[in-house]
Formats: structure tokens, C-alpha cells, sequence
């Protein structure tokens, strides 16, 4: 932690390295107002010294009782300066608010197209993940944050140079003393600043865990295994306990800023007074007029305050740098899929065979295979359902498949021609998947079937053909807006579903995409046996023509398919149709009859 106190002017002034990258950006964002804002800055810069030089003029012209035109030409000029400021202080702050909320969204915008391309691997990544943190919580509103400072850096320097020409002309000396202190106390400032960045760096971790103990106790489908297991304080405590630690560090380095301010302020108001009075001494000794005092007493604490804003910006530019390096290291580092090249790659209109010769799989950071030397082929007009224990490597032929994984040994063909040889996003086109863990969306039941092709969402004909095919067009009927009623609770008029009601929705929603392959992994699992036995009898008319892969722990359903592929810890130990399996006698035949002597207990 101590690399975080070696602080360097040097690396200040490196830290404006981004800004023309954030310049690029500001422009795509609204280039008009960004350049008006810009005016507007240098503008402001050249007020204070205006009304300066006014004032003094004024004063010195009433002590020496000039006529009274010119008195009130003075005054009615430093009116208009007045109102000038107002005016340019006002819409300053209006452009400022739109270009800001601008930025807000471009900012939030490109961290969601970055997000797009990432792979499931990526989000399987608890360092990615923080980094998502961390680029989401400060990202949108750190950029304009910096933007502001350098505009202020702008405004500050044109006031500071303009009002210490002012005092260099009558003592060159004060100058140097008035920027004594703020230039010192930058430097203790500045490491402040870094330490406070990287105790947000470390507290990333944590920060995701106070997010997810708010989701559990937020969320309907959270809440209903909260109250049972009565976990709602044991999940308050948590957060609490993190929440103190923070609050405890937090309050150090308040104190820190504290300590270090005060001591600071009270040597510069010191240095100021001592200066103020030194002007105030010289009125007495009749070297200066009153006019001319409160000119230079103004300087003072104009450049003063100019140059205390100056290198408070400059480092806090530098402090809002260092989140703004996670945002640019963030999408710099969101490597494209292998599809970089479109025109390279092979674009799949269709799959009608799909081949695994000898192909091996390990999750990444892992030892152990999920996959070993699995081969088989599939055809178009075919049917495998794939059955297994738990962790035996069903699910994860279905992500090699839609190429959610790379970096598997062996060959996966589609058509005869290597997978990697095709476009990602066409082979995905061409497959439709329902997974285990399916998203409930909680909008219309329209959308919720209609995503599967969101292109089609208006396809009434096709929308009630994918209802019908996995039972959904049952409740739906229920609902007098039908396709337009919402579901889930976390909008108005909203209806839940039970778990087998929202599989059924997300079944429609991988039979309303138009593909050759459809796979499904577990999709009856909240089904009755009835509508489950309904299902597959539909589902296997719906996939003549196209090629069906199903997992599936239920033996009832599998004896509708092609063939049936058995795996035990990610090896294929038996392949073949229900009554052939049945007659070798092996791991399938004792699945099956457990299973068998369950249901008619059950009975």
C-alpha cells in the first residue's frame, strides 16, 4: 500500500495522457456544446479580473470626486459585468447538466457494447467481474468529472494570470508568497487521493457482495427461501459488518483530510491576513488609494482562491484519472471474439450434421476434464437425448456447441467443415437453446416468447404456434390481454407464474426462433409427467427436418428419440435407441429401472 504515497508531479501531469481519448469522446457526444462550454469557461476566466479593475476604479474615481458621467459609465460597465456573470454562470450550468447526462449515457452505452462481446468464460471471471464493478460505478460520471476540472483549470489559469499581473505590477514578492501554501499542501493532497483510489480498488470484492445481500432481500424470488430459513438477519448482519469496516476507514482518512486541511488553511489565511494588512499599512502611509486597496485585497484573494481551485482541479483530474484508466484498460482489453474477421469466416445458413471426433474439455483454471474423447455424430432429421448424473458432462456439450467455450482438443465439425472455421454469431443464428438456469423476464408474455426472434415479435401466427407447442397457449388464455399481459411482480398489474408455467414460457421462446438445431437442456424438469409426456409429442413433430438435442434425468421422454447417448464423469459409455439400451444391460438399464421403481412408488 505504501507505493500508493509515491506521488510524483511527474505522474500528475501524466495522468492528462487520457484526455485526448476523452477528447474524442466529448466530441462524439455532443461536439456544439462542448465547444460552447469551452467559450463559456474562457469567458468566466476573464470576469473576476474585470470587475476587479472596475471596482478599483470606481472607488479611486469617487475619492478623487471625478464628475459624476463618468462615475456612473464605470458603474453601469460594472453592472453589465455583473449581469454578464450571471448570465454565463446560469447557461454555463445548464449545458453543463445536458452534456453531462450526455456523457452519462455514451459512457454507460459503451461499457454495454463491450459487455456484448464478452464469453461466458469472462463472466465466469470473479477479476472481470470487479473490474465490471468498477467500471460501472464510476465510469459514468468520472470522465465528465474530469472534463469539468480542466475547464476549471482553464478558467482558473486565465483569472490567475490576469489578476497577478495586477499585484506583480505593485509588489512582485506577494505573488510568491500567496502560492507558497497551495502549491505545498497539493502535494499531501494528492497522495490522499491516490490511497482513497486504491482503498475503492480493494473494497471492490466486498462492494459486489453488498450489492447481492441487497438482491436476496430485494427480489420476489429471493425472498420466499429468505423467510423460510429465516435468513433475513443472519443477510443484515453481513452487510452491516462489511458496511462498518468501511465506515471505520472512511473516517480515517476524513480525519486525515481533516488534520491535513486545517493545518494548511490556518498557515495560508496567516500568510493572507499578513498580506492584507501589509496592503491596509501602505493605505495609511497614503502610497495607495482606497480604490487601489480593495483592488489589490480582491487579488489577493482571488488568485488566492484561483490557485487553491487550480491545483485542487489538477489533482483531482489526476485522482479521476486513475478510474477513468479502468474504463479505457476495460474496453482496450475486451479481446473480440474469434469473429474479429467476418469476411474470414464461413457464414452457417444451416447445420445439417453435426460431428465430436475425439474431443476433450477442461473448464479454464481447471484440472480435471469435463469432456474425454467424446465422439458422435448427429443428423439432420435426428433426435439424441443425452442422460447422465449430475457433472457428468451434458450441459457442457451443449455450450462447445454454440461456441460459448473455446479451447477444447479434438474436432467439432458442422457440415464436415471445422466449427472455428464458421462466424460465431451465424452458428448461434442457426441454434435455438432453452438451459437450466432460463431467464423469467418480467415484461409482457409477448416478449417473453417473442425474444427467441425479436425481429418476428409481431408474428401473431407463429407466436401462438410456439404457445401451443409447449403448453403455454393454457395459461395464456387464462389472461384477458393474452400476449400483452405482464409477468412477474416487479411491474404493475403483473402476474406470477408457478416454475413449471415460466419453463413452459421459456420453451415457447426457444421454439419461436427459427433454427436447424435446437437444443434443451433439462427442459421439463418443472414439468408434470403429463405435460411432459405432452411436450415431447409436439416437440418431436415440431423437429422433423431440423435436429433436436435434449438432456433430460426423466427415462419416460427419452424413448422418443433417435438415439440416446449415456455419459458418466464426461465420457460417453453407451449409445443407443431406448430398446437397445435396455437389452445391454448396463448403466441406462439401471438408470431406468430406478427410476421406474420411484414413479410407481410414488404411485
Amino acid at each position: 500500500m505504501s507505493k500508493f504515497y509515491s506521488v510524483t508531479y511527474k505522474e500528475v501531469i501524466s495522468s492528462f495522457n487520457n484526455w485526448p481519448k476523452l477528447y474524442k469522446i466529448f466530441l462524439k457526444v455532443d461536439k456544439i456544446s462542448f465547444f460552447q462550454i469551452i467559450i463559456i469557461a474562457v469567458i468566466s476566466g476573464f470576469i473576476p479580473p474585470s470587475l476587479l479593475l472596475l471596482n478599483q476604479s470606481l472607488l479611486n474615481n469617487l475619492q478623487r470626486e471625478t464628475q459624476i458621467n463618468k462615475v456612473l459609465l464605470i458603474f453601469i460597465l460594472l453592472i453589465v459585468v455583473y449581469l454578464v456573470q450571471v448570465i454565463v454562470n446560469q447557461y454555463k450550468q445548464y449545458k453543463e447538466e445536458i452534456f453531462a447526462n450526455k456523457l452519462a449515457y455514451f459512457i454507460n452505452l459503451e461499457i454495454l457494447k463491450k459487455t456484448k462481446i464478452l464469453e461466458l468464460p469472462d463472466f465466469e471471471n470473479p477479476h472481470i467481474y470487479d473490474q465490471i464493478q468498477r467500471v460501472t460505478s464510476e465510469s459514468s460520471y468520472r470522465p465528465f468529472q474530469i472534463f469539468t476540472e480542466i475547464l476549471n483549470i482553464l478558467t482558473n489559469i486565465i483569472t490567475i494570470i490576469s489578476t497577478s499581473i495586477i499585484i506583480i505590477i505593485w509588489k512582485w514578492w506577494v505573488v510568491i508568497l500567496l502560492f507558497l501554501t497551495p502549491i505545498i499542501s497539493s502535494i499531501f493532497f494528492v497522495k490522499l487521493g491516490k490511497k482513497e483510489y486504491e482503498i475503492e480498488w480493494e473494497r471492490t470484492p466486498l462492494r459486489r457482495k453488498i450489492y447481492y445481500y441487497i438482491f436476496l432481500m430485494t427480489r420476489d424470488f429471493n425472498i420466499k427461501e429468505i423467510k423460510l430459513f429465516n435468513l433475513s438477519d443472519l443477510l443484515i448482519s453481513r452487510y452491516e459488518k462489511i458496511n462498518k469496516v468501511f465506515l471505520k476507514t472512511d473516517k480515517e482518512m476524513a480525519q486525515r483530510k481533516m488534520k491535513v486541511s486545517t493545518i494548511f488553511e490556518t498557515v495560508n489565511q496567516l500568510i493572507v491576513g499578513g498580506i492584507m494588512l501589509y496592503i491596509i499599512l501602505k493605505v495609511f502611509s497614503k502610497e495607495i488609494m482606497i480604490g487601489t486597496m480593495m483592488a489589490l485585497i480582491q487579488g489577493v484573494i482571488s488568485s488566492q482562491t484561483a490557485l487553491k481551485t487550480l491545483m485542487q482541479g489538477v489533482f483531482s483530474v489526476y485522482e479521476n484519472n486513475l478510474y477513468v484508466n479502468d474504463f479505457f484498460e476495460f474496453v482496450k482489453n475486451r479481446k473480440l471474439n474469434n469473429d474479429t474477421k467476418l469476411e474470414e469466416k464461413i457464414q452457417l445458413t444451416e447445420i445439417n450434421k453435426i460431428t465430436f471426433n475425439n474431443v476433450s474439455f477442461k473448464y479454464p483454471n481447471k484440472n480435471n476434464y469435463a469432456l474425454k474423447k467424446i465422439s458422435f455424430e448427429l443428423k439432420k432429421g435426428e433426435t439424441i437425448a443425452i442422460v447422465g448424473g449430475n457433472g457428468s458432462g451434458k450441459s457442457t456439450l451443449i455450450k462447445l456447441i454454440c461456441r460459448l467455450y473455446d479451447g477444447f482438443e479434438g474436432e467439432i465439425l458442422i457440415n464436415s467443415i471445422p466449427i472455428e472455421k464458421y462466424s460465431i454469431e451465424s452458428i448461434r443464428a442457426q441454434t435455438s437453446i432453452i438451459f437450466q438456469d432460463f431467464i423469467k423476464y418480467e415484461f409482457s408474455i409477448r416478449e417473453n416468447i417473442g425474444f427467441g426472434n425479436y425481429n418476428e415479435m409481431k408474428n401473431q401466427d407463429f407466436l401462438e404456434y410456439a404457445a401451443y407447442i409447449s403448453g403455454a397457449n393454457k395459461i395464456i388464455n387464462k389472461y384477458p390481454d393474452r400476449f400483452d399481459s405482464q409477468l412477474g411482480k416487479m411491474f404493475n398489474k403483473g402476474h406470477q407464474l408457478s416454475g413449471g408455467e415460466w419453463q413452459k414460457m421459456a420453451i415457447s421462446r426457444a421454439i419461436f426462433k427459427k433454427a436447424s438445431l435446437y437444443m434443451m437442456d433439462e427442459p421439463s424438469s418443472a414439468l408434470d409427467i403429463y405435460s411432459e409426456q405432452e411436450l415431447f409429442i409436439k416437440y418431436n413433430e415440431f423437429l422433423k427436418n431440423k435436429i433436436g438435442l435434449f438432456i433430460t434425468h426423466r427415462f419416460n421422454t427419452v424413448q422418443l428419440a433417435s438415439r440416446i447417448l449415456v455419459m458418466n464423469n464426461g465420457e460417453i459409455i453407451e449409445c443407443g435407441t431406448h430398446k437397445e439400451l435396455l437389452q445391454n444391460k448396463g448403466m441406462y438399464y439401471d438408470l431406468y429401472n430406478q427410476q421406474k421403481k420411484v414413479f410407481y412408488s410414488g404411485l
